[in-house]
């Protein structure tokens, strides 16, 4: 009997023990209930190896850190709020949001000092992963262990100021999905797992983006960061004040965000839809070409052209030929572009050529819709 009493006590661990609870955040004092916003004392049978730095106090107040969100974001409550609900939800286990998050603004205008120290209060609970975990890369570089690290993380934070690199899209929806991954460390056999991180890439300059993925764009939030801290506002060692003087009363801001985000869902302000939509806009090289280089009238049967056709001078005008002409059609679909299948090909109804001569890649003014509505009926053969 005490040999079987003696082995009880000696059973493994079994990885999926670990961390499994994920609405429970440990802190020093205690654990977290995020559900509730209450805490209980630390338990060894909940089986956490993660903790923040900090003690959890309900009514810790934090108002060096209010006055800083009401600068950055010129004390727009709205805004705020929902950068509150963001790092709420961050605090979580939970991807039910499946949502990419990009802060986006000039240079000294907050961001840094919002992520970083927000970092160092969850401690383990979050991790930094550089820019080729989300940007595209050149050529085959290996065996990426940067997914694997990432396995125990909430919030995984990226920091990218080269302008003009491209997000991978793919490995973002993959990330931003509540999908299992697949990933390996170096020297070591393929795992999988679920993942419960939340990515915030603070950037200087908008990542490119093919604005060919509805999917894509319906993940994506930016939020904006416009003002930009002038010499004179700047204090010194700011953010080691934050963490030195109002760690806890910040922790309690957070995990009042997160109960927020559970009551009210985290809707996008008109500022956060604004700023994507611009984003999206910029990036979406077919609805640029339908600007400079059609005659879009969706209304008039009459009006069509071969998709084939199309494409072709799409590849001109770009000068790229990347895009196949399914998801060509497919995003012509989200102007409102309707096909019609013939005997002869696909036809797109609605659109046709201004000219002959398609105007240059970005040129983005509106076009004379006279003159082009003229060249789209004759090259119609309506007049």
């Amino acid at each position: 009997v005490n040999m079987i009493e003696c082995a009880k006590s000696q059973l493994p661990i079994l990885p999926e023990m670990l961390d499994r609870d994920r609405w429970k955040l440990n802190c020093l004092n205690g654990i977290v209930d995020l559900k509730t916003g209450l805490m209980s004392p630390s338990c060894q049978t909940e089986y956490m190896t993660r903790a923040t730095t900090v003690n959890y106090r309900l009514d810790a107040k934090c108002p060096r850190w209010d006055a800083f969100l009401s600068k950055i974001f010129q004390g727009n409550a709205g805004l705020i709020e929902y950068v509150q609900k963001v790092i709420g939800y961050c605090l979580t286990g939970s991807v039910a949001e499946r949502c990419f998050f990009i802060l986006h603004g000039k240079g000294q205008n907050g961001k840094t000092t919002l992520v970083e120290t927000i970092k160092h209060i969850l401690s383990d609970y979050a991790k930094t992963a550089g820019p080729e975990t989300v940007m595209k890369k050149q050529g085959d570089e290996g065996i990426r262990n940067d997914i694997a690290r990432l396995q125990s993380a909430r919030l995984v934070s990226v920091s990218e100021t080269q302008k003009g690199r491209a997000l991978d899209e793919n490995s973002i929806k993959l990330m931003s999905g509540n999908d299992r991954l697949t990933a390996r460390f170096l020297h070591a056999e393929f795992f999988e797992f679920d993942p419960q991180f939340k990515i915030l890439l603070y950037t200087n300059h908008k990542p490119r983006v093919s604005g060919d993925d509805p999917a894509l764009w319906k993940r994506m939030r930016l939020i904006p960061f416009d003002y930009q801290i002038t010499d004179a506002e700047k204090i010194d060692g700011f953010q080691d004040i934050l963490i030195s003087e109002e760690a806890e009363g910040i922790l309690a801001w957070a995990v009042e965000g997160c109960l927020k985000w559970q009551r009210d869902g985290l809707l996008n302000p008109d500022e956060v839809t604004r700023a994507t939509e611009e984003y999206k806009g910029g990036e979406d090289t077919v609805g640029q070409f339908l600007k400079a280089a059609c005659y879009v009238d969706i209304k008039n049967r009459n009006l069509s052209i071969k998709g084939s056709e199309l494409l072709d001078r799409f590849h001109t005008w770009s000068g790229s030929n990347k895009l196949y002409s399914r998801a060509f059609y497919e995003i012509l679909a989200t102007h409102n572009i309707a096909r019609d299948d013939r005997r002869d090909g696909i036809y797109l109804i609605g659109v046709a050529l201004a000219s002959d001569e398609p105007a240059p890649l970005l040129k983005v003014d509106e076009p004379d819709t006279k003159s082009k509505e003229e060249a789209a009926m004759r090259q119609a053969g309506l007049i």
